[in-house]
């Protein structure tokens, strides 16, 4: 499978087109405003966590399991 917007470094992927900074950068704003989320219904540091690290992993799985 080749991904033309990053450039594969061992196990990391590294943008290397504005197309895939721009994804990057959407990333990383889904995880901070989904740990915001659900910090704000959570009453324990383990709920926040256990809760974002779950839809951090289950959001990965997702986009590296679709086809293409």
């Amino acid at each position: 499978m080749k991904f033309p917007w990053f450039l594969l470094r061992g196990v990391v992927f590294i943008p290397i087109t504005l197309a895939g900074w721009i994804i990057l950068l959407a990333a990383i704003a889904y995880m901070v405003l989904d740990f915001m989320r659900i910090d704000r219904a959570s009453h324990s540091v383990s709920d926040t966590l256990s809760s974002w690290v779950f839809n951090v992993f289950l959001s990965w799985w997702l986009i590296i399991s679709l086809p293409g």
